[in-house]
């Protein structure tokens, strides 16, 4: 491999991520720009459920206990908080900094009470995810929280299903697909239907088996452009959660 080849690899990449960069930041202003009405009432009514869920700390007592994942759903919580509309910020500010609520027990709890007109108080929370809020904003407006775990535990499960036919058929590898899908299940892939959080990397890595089965021909002499996609994917949409899931 060359030098010249090496530097026109490079400057590829590095078109490619300032690409990426540039559509990930117009899709979330995008997104934020829209009013999505219902879905700043799911969002309410989603944190009202997740304030009544039991805390982790209650579950398992010998974990250590914080005030901000008190929930058992925690990261759902804030997640929702992340999209809940704020008058005081413009939809470019909202897109390129999240915020958090942080004066009471809970991030659902803030969001309730957001609802009902209080002051609330924010602080910063890092940036290792927030991609979902292209997605999810859209369909919180026409799910609720928990029509919207059941329609997403739905999709992976058929993912799942349609790659291990996939691979069967178009390979007999019946032993891989079976490890496949003891896989799913031995890292709690059922989880997906449980928290929002967890099914990003699913649905990102069962995509990409979806598409590269699909289209393997097109793709066999491109593995290493697509696997790049794929990790610029799993970056923006969840870099700190389950990454190595894709």
């Amino acid at each position: 491999m060359t030098v010249r080849h090496l530097s026109k690899t490079a400057l590829s990449g590095a078109a490619v991520l300032l690409l990426a960069f540039v559509i990930a930041v117009l899709s979330l202003w995008c997104v934020r720009a829209l009013p999505f009405a219902a879905a700043q009432n799911h969002i309410v009514e989603g944190a009202q459920q997740l304030s009544q869920e039991p805390s982790w700390y209650q579950l398992f007592p010998q974990t250590i206990s914080t005030d901000l994942l008190n929930p058992f759903n925690g990261s759902d919580a804030i997640m929702l908080s992340v999209m809940m509309k704020d008058p005081g910020v413009s939809s470019f500010r909202s897109a390129v900094l999240d915020r958090l609520s942080g004066t009471e027990p809970t991030a659902a709890r803030m969001i309730v009470l957001r609802a009902q007109g209080s002051q609330v108080t924010w602080w910063s929370y890092a940036r290792y995810w927030h991609g979902y809020q292209i997605v999810l904003l859209p369909l919180l407006e026409l799910f609720t929280y928990q029509q919207l775990k059941v329609f997403i535990g739905c999709v992976v499960a058929a993912e799942l299903v349609a790659v291990a036919v996939l691979l069967i058929r178009k390979h007999r590898m019946i032993a891989e697909a079976l490890l496949l899908v003891g896989a799913f299940l031995l890292s709690f892939g059922f989880m997906a239907s449980a928290s929002l959080q967890y099914a990003t990397t699913y649905l990102i890595a069962f995509s990409a088996l979806l598409v590269f089965l699909l289209f393997e021909r097109r793709l066999s002499s491109r593995t290493t452009g697509f696997f790049f996609v794929i990790g610029i994917l799993t970056a923006f949409f969840d870099i700190l959660s389950t990454p190595l899931l894709t």
